[in-house]
């Protein structure tokens, strides 16, 4: 499962809003949209605030790399 598939699942999943996600992450809620919907790449800090705000742990992506 791509990353951003995981970040998508995660917040359905936590029932937080996009807006939240993006505001906690520090990352505009439009940017952080395309990013996860294929239309931009999220830079690499993106991702670690991100993850850090669903508090998803790096080694899942590791692990199904």
């Amino acid at each position: 499962m791509k990353a951003e598939a995981v970040i998508k699942k995660r917040i359905e999943e936590s029932g937080l809003k996009l807006r939240h996600v993006a505001q906690e992450s520090n990352i505009p809620p439009d940017k952080l949209s395309r990013g996860l919907n294929g239309y931009r790449k999220l830079t690499p800090d993106e991702f670690v605030r991100v993850c850090q705000t669903l508090e998803i742990d790096f080694s899942y992506f590791r692990e199904s790399a």
